[in-house]
């Protein structure tokens, strides 16, 4: 909830702040990954259907949670979550009421999705290579 002191200036800077600091997670989340393997997946999946939507889902669900923090910084908190502009008012609502800081459940969603498959394969491969003689 936005406190009524709070000029329309101010807001509109918090949102622009917000914004901008999003670029770094979505260039590390989106764009990195994107330069390094164009999107293609190996045939066929490590793990099948079951890893792809597994990591569909969380991808999706950290997305959806570091998009709500940065809202709620720029709205209810009136600031940005970086250090040098930092809100004025304490987010206490949404995610913030059950964690303390849920931009790093995001993330570790996120590794989760993209780390899921890897560990699958690693998995099966030593079991391969431990069998032969």
């Amino acid at each position: 909830m936005a406190h009524p002191a709070d000029t329309s200036r101010e807001r509109k800077r918090a949102a622009v702040g917000t914004a901008v600091f999003a670029l770094a997670p979505a260039t590390v989340a989106g764009l990195v990954p994107w330069l390094l393997t164009r999107w293609e997946v190996p045939r066929p999946v490590p793990g099948g259907v079951v890893a792809q939507v597994t990591g569909a889902l969380l991808m999706g669900a950290g997305a959806s949670v570091i998009a709500n923090s940065f809202v709620r910084f720029a709205v209810e908190g009136v600031g940005t979550p970086t250090p040098f502009a930092p809100p004025k008012h304490l987010v206490v609502s949404g995610l913030y009421r059950y964690v303390r800081n849920p931009m790093y459940v995001s993330i570790a969603a996120k590794h989760a999705a993209v780390n899921r498959p890897r560990e699958w394969v690693r998995r099966h491969v030593r079991r391969r290579t431990r069998r032969r003689p």
